[in-house]
């Protein structure tokens, strides 16, 4: 592999870049290093950013990898079949999956009411 054939993830706006319009900002993660009772400039973080973007270059001094996420409310969580079903399908092709999906439950629900079910 030669070097014009690298490329690299941005950190900040997560486009894969030729190795040419990367570049690495070095930073301190001081709160990281006291909460860990280690002294400052233990530890420090290394952010790839688009050297030709100012977006990724001011995005760069500020992006830490620790900083904690926001953890959504109950009611911002989607459960994982809706959000599949919001992104890979269109309303047709979910109502045909749920019908098939209704009618499974209902014969499988007749085979074991009806006594076919039964282990014996």
């Amino acid at each position: 592999m030669e070097m014009d054939d690298l490329t690299w993830k941005c950190h900040i706006c997560d486009d894969i870049r030729p190795d040419n319009k990367i570049s690495v900002y070095t930073s301190d993660i001081s709160d990281t290093s006291a909460e860990n009772n280690l002294p400052r400039f233990m530890m420090q973080q290394n952010v790839r950013y688009c050297n030709d973007r100012q977006s990724c270059i001011d995005g760069s001094k500020t992006f830490s990898f620790t900083k904690k996420k926001k953890i959504p409310k109950a009611d911002e969580i989607i459960p994982m079949h809706v959000a599949y079903f919001r992104n890979n399908m269109n309303n047709k092709s979910a109502s045909i999956v749920i019908i098939i999906c209704v009618i499974i439950f209902i014969l499988i629900m007749t085979y074991i009411f009806l006594g076919y079910g039964r282990i014996r």
